[in-house]
């Protein structure tokens, strides 16, 4: 049985639409009618959609389009004598298995004939897909880039940004983890069929019990889940979600994600299937877009509805947490070349910076650098943080310099409020000069020439009071520290000295260490978050490369690798609420560079020092402020 029922009947305008049916197979006309459907009402009806699409005109195209006028016989289409026309994109992982390219060697026949025999079954679900949803013209990577042609390569992914934004269409196939899965999968029609039930509600209350009421209504319970999605790992793929206008996902069902909606077979349509309503939400006193990390982005780059501030402030802060919450999404995902990770995020900063007038500074806002600066390299994650060479290639303050890792923004989290109007804020950090002259400082030639403002390739200059610290880094603590974050185990014998540690709620750090008191080493001041295994690595990885001056250990008779006391300086950020308890967030520097001056630093952690514990009794005004460049 090929069929098995109909998904829904919605009313629409007088009458009734069927609008698709639990086929086996998806190639069926009643679900490509469905897609048909979902796609005419977001070009007709979607307000936020439009105000989120391109209206350049003519539509930019791409160099090479794919004509699937002809099934049987597609062909390679150069450009330059279209004006405007309207194409598809699809996102796809390459996977394992025989590739099927375009070279220097087939371009000119692909120009004639692409052997559609020979095409791998996702470009062939593709093609058909655009074919029946109208369109003459889809982009595929594979083919429409001569791969073996390093300048046809360099010039055609400088612009693949443009090619998702541009895209009336994006095909996604999400189900599928490499060339050869294709889009369509046969499938079991009960897997997805809505179930009706009838729930009754009872309410009551208890100050007046004639006032209890009872409703019963029947409901239509249908599931939403795509099945393993192979293409949300892909780092390159975020540029792709934010970008993209409206996409076509293939998973173990169909769905429909554009701006306003997020539509199944299982649920085709919105339950109120009226205007966008423009939400927002407030946590510590910043104003959040509701949304995943991609949504939110998407809202602030387009200032669609869904991005209202009440004020110039809250915006400044919206559109900033926007981009760290996006960071933090990102960081999850992978990339084949560490050097890419800024690359990856090129064509969002760049609309970033045009649509805010921001000074982008290799993964950090100029205009948020302060609060930039808290993130840290979080748990649960096995990847290997940059190594020596490339972690150089990058300023120490962002998060770009340790590679392709977990990071995580506590400012921006949920648990965090900013304390505004502490005493502590008049003592916070205050920018002097931040500029980095690279874009992409990872994928720049030569690493800095020297470590002073005038001639590095970046620099940032901080005034703030700094406190000295001793960071201890040690296996015990290290096990126990992550066995808290994963529950409420408290250790016992020598781990008691360690329960005086107060955790920051939601801060879980992959290289934990303690801040002593630096006349007190049996005194906790705070706990840090290391930006990379530090007391392991050799002398030659040390920021600076001089362990002499970049890294002071004091004498102890324990093994290195079970313990290591590092001399520190604390420089403060900002003053945080992690409810109920009150945060310092500073930077943990130390000095940088063989016979660099004093005022020189590199970072090496972000630190939190609880209220009740800062040795400096809640106050950093008995230190003076001092100007320092963190390099």
């Amino acid at each position: 049985m090929d069929k098995y029922a109909l998904a829904y009947e919605t009313q629409r305008g007088h009458g009734k639409t069927q609008v698709g049916a639990f086929l086996r197979g998806w190639d069926q006309p009643a679900n490509m009618e469905l897609v048909r459907l979902w796609r005419d009402d977001c070009l007709g009806d979607h307000a936020a959609c439009e105000a989120g699409r391109f209206t350049v005109n003519p539509t930019p195209l791409p160099t090479r389009l794919i004509d699937v006028t002809d099934l049987d016989h597609p062909l390679l289409h150069e450009t330059s004598n279209l004006t405007t026309g309207p194409y598809v994109a699809l996102s796809y992982c390459w996977g394992q298995g025989k590739k099927f390219l375009t070279l220097k060697t087939n371009h000119q026949a692909f120009r004639s004939s692409i052997p559609a025999t020979e095409l791998p079954m996702t470009f062939k679900d593709a093609l058909y897909t655009t074919n029946r949803l109208g369109y003459k013209y889809i982009w595929i990577d594979a083919i429409c880039i001569i791969q073996d042609d390093s300048d046809d390569l360099a010039k055609e992914l400088e612009h693949m940004h443009d090619i998702y934004r541009h895209a009336d269409l994006t095909i996604c196939a999400q189900g599928a983890p490499n060339t050869h899965a294709g889009l369509f999968h046969t499938r079991s029609p009960l897997s997805l069929n809505p179930i009706r039930v009838q729930l009754t509600l009872t309410v009551t209350d208890q100050g007046d019990s004639e006032a209890a009421f009872t409703t019963t209504r029947d409901v239509t319970l249908s599931g939403t889940c795509n099945g393993k999605d192979y293409l949300k790992p892909r780092g390159w793929i975020l540029q792709e979600e934010v970008l993209t206008s409206r996409a076509l996902v293939f998973g173990s069902q169909m769905s429909w994600k554009c701006t306003e909606r997020e539509l199944y077979e299982t649920k085709p349509f919105h339950p109120s299937q009226g205007p966008f309503v423009p939400s927002t939400y407030a946590w510590g006193g910043t104003i959040f877009p509701i949304g995943g990390p991609v949504d939110k982005m998407r809202r602030c780059l387009f200032n669609l509805p869904g991005n209202v501030y009440e004020n110039n402030a809250e915006r400044q802060l919206g559109k900033f947490a926007a981009w760290c919450l996006m960071v933090e999404e990102y960081s999850d995902k992978e990339l084949s070349f560490a050097s890419d990770n800024l690359r990856a995020l090129s064509a969002l900063s760049a609309m970033f910076a045009e649509v805010y007038d921001a000074s982008y500074l290799a993964g950090l806002w100029k205009e948020d650098i302060v609060m930039g600066l808290c993130w840290y390299v979080a748990l649960n994650d096995r990847r290997t943080v940059s190594d020596t060479v490339l972690r150089q290639k990058a300023p120490s303050w962002t998060w770009a310099s340790v590679g392709k890792v977990r990071i995580r923004f506590p400012c921006y989290s949920l648990s965090a409020r900013h304390v505004p109007n502490h005493n502590y804020k008049a003592k916070r950090a205050e920018v002097v000069e931040a500029f980095c002259t690279s874009l992409d400082p990872l994928n720049t030639p030569a690493a800095p020439a020297a470590t002073s403002s005038t001639a590095a390739n970046w620099s940032l200059r901080l005034r703030a009071p700094m406190i000295k610290a001793v960071l201890r880094r040690d296996g015990t603590y290290t096990q126990w520290r992550h066995a808290r974050s994963y529950g409420p185990t408290r250790g016992t014998g020598p781990n008691a000295f360690y329960e005086s540690v107060e955790r920051v709620a939601g801060v879980n750090s992959r290289f934990p260490a303690l801040l002593l008191h630096p006349d007190n080493d049996d005194k906790i001041i705070g706990e840090a978050a290391l930006d990379w295994d530090y007391n392991d690595a050799p002398s030659s990885s040390v920021p600076g490369g001089n362990p002499a001056t970049a890294l002071v250990t004091r004498s102890e008779n324990r093994p290195p690798n079970d313990r290591q006391d590092t001399e520190v300086l604390c420089l403060p950020l900002y003053v945080w609420e992690f409810h109920p308890d009150l945060f310092t967030i500073c930077l943990i520097l130390i000095p940088h560079g063989a016979g660099s001056s004093s005022s020189s630093y590199a970072r090496i952690g972000l630190g939190f020092l609880p209220r009740d514990k800062d040795h400096l009794t809640g106050s950093w005004s008995g230190h003076p402020t001092v100007e320092c460049e963190i390099v």
